[in-house]
């Protein structure tokens, strides 16, 4: 369902609930007299009998006219009310005893009092008896009941208005402006206050949704759901029942006078039994009222609490709708919805709720976090993922879990000996490596230097890649990514990148990977590749290159390769202008959005079919795209007329593994064993010419190497040697989780390396 018709249905239905309010409430008796009512209002009739018979005030005066009597605008000659009865007048007297002053601050005064009239006229007929602070309210005259919250002290608040029992607070969510209620509203107001109707204010406010929003945020939630199941049970509160069907919602809520939005979605979800389709419908209807509806305490709870209770697809479609504040709110026992999710073991759980924003850092009541209950738990898999996300666990759960005879006991062992050997912190030169040398004796950095980014293709292996980078994080500072102003990468690198430059956050990046790896890899390869243009689409918009660039201050490179003539052509994507005499990008219209050239860059063959029939992976010419960036701050150098600007590059490998084989003896077969052996041998060929194609390590790093050297530049490599496969389209949770631990436990070996770039980055 489209948001704007979800949006007309909602306000046509609570309209078609007002105007059936507003009929039952009957009209007034100089409405029924067509006569009279035709006399007012409107500017005076010449043609009638007019004469003014006593000014009542600087705006008002009663005056003949016609048959009968008139009240007067004096100001513009307007009548403001006719009747042949002089006495009727009198039921108008606030006008000009109370609001004459007021009226007379007002840019459209006639507007103002033409609502006025008929409603002093209507609470009069009612015997309502309501007094002058009711209609002020009404009116908008804030100076008017400023003073007269003052002259009445502590209890203005909870006075009564009429005799209906209406306070200030409930005249004010019915009728005033935000900035009045909130004026009326003090400390001594009790928000489960009910008028003689039995409604709160919440109840009085219903069609007002801006209204509802300020009290659904000024109020607890326990006084909240009081307030709902008030308006439910009164005068005898129960538990309310919720409906359990998307076609029960409105009908529901318009029938016990509650808005949309005061439904609390931790009993209404996990009671009901909708289709994802009816859950998205129903989101939608309560987001329009109220962007914080997911955030609604039943018993401290929100429905992330119990989180577990829903089916995957019901997670990810509510996740769209929330906030990190929802999935990090603590019940009263300081708990969040991942201590919960600890304590019952589910990792895809925890893993959806980390990728939006979960802080698995947080302490209960207890000073216990979500870890320490996964450790008492012995869960070996919901520990690594904590350990993989940076979690922490307290000192007397940790020291018990590592001297146990647990299962996590070894994993424990593992990951604090690699985080040990790490502390050394002396820098090694090797003299034999160029930059080594060149990092003795580095010069300090200046604005106009140029510090780069490269990273590798590999699917994702990306994530290697992220956590690689986080590691280096850790030594360098929290400001090691705000000294790269030009960052480059093909394939799954094109996507790291452009999310380093939009969020400047590695975290971010790592979990917005878990976030779409489901949505990318769906079925079986061949995909599809609109899971992906979906996705990055989602969370890179429709800006350029250039765009995200210039927002950014940093220059974007993506290799992407064309394949439709032989030998293929790299296109280098650029953020910025440089002569490129292979590859007119300004030529290309319309001009493609970042998402665009990331969906091309990664459209790995037999993975994804080609952009526009003939754009494909940029990693079928370079996977590592180290030498074709540095050409390019070559190239900048020579067109600007600049010298050794370029100072430092970092290349981030996605990892590597050496492959084996026992032969490769391609003679004539004579037998069938010699036939098989034939068909493996030509397979391991094309497996060869295929790693050869797009090889990021090696001759390819030593290249690069030597290429910088030549620019007076400190060259860094960074890549994981893996231990085992991580495919590019790998989805399993452990296994990824498996891959970012052996990356930070083989980052160690590196930390030389990560404490030298660290000493240049100055």
């Amino acid at each position: 369902m489209a948001m704007n018709t979800v949006r007309q249905n909602v306000e046509d239905k609570i309209k078609e609930y007002a105007d059936a309010q507003h009929k039952a409430a009957g009209s007034t008796s100089q409405a029924s007299n067509p006569q009279a009512q035709s006399m007012w209002p409107g500017p005076v009739d010449k043609t009638l009998k007019f004469s003014i018979n006593s000014k009542l005030s600087t705006n008002f005066s009663q005056a003949t006219y016609g048959d009968g009597y008139a009240l007067v605008y004096t100001p513009n000659n307007y009548v403001v009310y006719f009747n042949k009865n002089a006495s009727y007048i009198d039921d108008l007297e606030y006008l000009w005893k109370e609001f004459d002053e007021s009226i007379t601050h007002l840019n459209n005064p006639i507007n103002v009092i033409n609502d006025l009239v008929p409603v002093m006229l209507r609470e009069k007929e009612l015997q309502s008896e309501c007094s002058a602070v009711y209609f002020a309210i009404f009116s908008g005259f804030s100076n008017y009941v400023k003073e007269e919250k003052k002259k009445e002290g502590d209890g203005f608040s909870m006075s009564k208005l009429n005799r209906r029992g209406d306070t200030p607070v409930h005249v004010a969510a019915r009728f005033a402006s935000l900035s009045l209620l909130q004026m009326v509203w003090d400390k001594y107001f009790d928000p489960l206050t009910m008028n003689h109707n039995g409604q709160t204010i919440l109840q009085v406010a219903r069609h007002r949704p801006e209204i509802v929003k300020y009290i659904n945020s000024h109020v607890t939630g326990e006084v909240c759901d009081k307030m709902i199941i008030t308006a439910e049970t009164h005068p005898k509160p129960e538990t309310p029942d919720y409906p359990r069907s998307f076609e029960k919602i409105l009908e529901y809520s318009i029938k016990n006078n509650l808005p949309h939005c005061l439904l609390s979605p931790a009993d209404v979800l996990n009671k009901s039994s909708f289709s994802l389709r009816d859950l998205e419908s129903v989101l939608r209807i309560l987001y329009v009222q109220d962007s914080d509806f997911l955030g609604r305490l039943l018993n401290s709870k929100n429905v992330f609490h119990t989180f577990d209770n829903f089916v995957k697809d019901h997670q990810k479609l509510m996740l769209s709708f929330a906030k990190a504040e929802m999935i990090n709110a603590q019940d009263l026992n300081g708990l969040t919805p991942m201590h919960y999710i600890a304590k019952n073991g589910n990792l895809s759980t925890i893993i959806l709720l980390w990728s939006h924003g979960a802080n698995v850092n947080m302490l209960d009541n207890k000073g216990m976090s979500p870890m320490d209950y996964a450790l008492e738990r012995d869960d070996v898999d919901i520990v690594k993922a904590f350990l993989a996300f940076d979690g922490h666990s307290t000192d007397r759960i940790l020291k018990a879990a590592l001297n146990s005879r647990r299962k996590c006991a070894e994993v424990l062992q593992k990951h604090f000996k690699a985080l040990e050997e790490g502390k050394e912190k002396n820098i090694k030169y090797n003299l034999e490596n160029p930059s080594h040398r060149r990092c003795q004796n580095f010069p300090p950095l200046t604005k106009k230097d140029s510090v780069i980014l490269s990273i590798d293709g590999g699917g994702m292996k990306g994530i290697l890649a992220l956590q690689l980078l986080k590691e280096i994080e850790k030594v360098v500072g929290n400001k090691f990514l705000r000294w790269f102003n030009h960052i480059g990468g093909t394939s799954t690198g094109s996507m790291i990148t452009l999310g380093l430059v939009k969020y400047g956050n590695i975290d971010h990046v790592i979990r917005q990977y878990f976030r779409m790896k489901d949505d990318i890899f769906i079925g079986s390869r061949p995909y599809s590749g609109e899971g992906l243009e979906n996705a990055l689409l989602n969370e890179f918009g429709r800006d350029t290159l250039q765009q995200l660039g210039e927002k950014n201050g940093i220059r974007i490179s993506i290799p992407v390769a064309r394949v439709d003539i032989s030998p293929p052509l790299l296109y280098m994507f650029r953020s910025y202008n440089i002569r490129d005499p292979s590859f007119d990008q300004a030529g290309m219209k319309p001009v493609w959005a970042a998402a665009k050239v990331v969906r091309a860059s990664s459209a790995a063959p037999s993975f994804f079919p080609p952009v526009d029939g003939k754009f494909m992976d940029g990693g079928l010419i370079a996977n590592n795209p180290a030498v074709d960036i540095l050409t390019d701050c070559q190239r900048l150098e020579y067109e600007r007329n600049e010298r050794n600007v370029s100072k430092i590059m970092v290349s981030i490998g996605t990892g590597s593994m050496q492959k084996k084989i026992e032969n490769v003896d391609l003679m004539k077969p004579t037998t069938m064993g010699g036939i098989v052996n034939t068909f493996n041998q030509i397979l391991h060929l094309k497996d060869v010419f295929i790693e050869q194609l797009t090889a990021a390590d090696g001759v390819t790093v030593e290249r690069a190497r030597w290429m910088a050297e030549a620019m007076g530049m400190a060259f860094f490599r960074f890549t994981p040697n893996l231990e085992f496969p991580v495919a590019i389209d790998e989805k399993d949770d452990s296994a990824l989780l498996d891959a970012m631990l052996a990356v930070k436990y083989e980052a160690v070996a590196m930390r030389n390396e990560m404490y030298m770039l660290s000493s240049i980055l100055k």
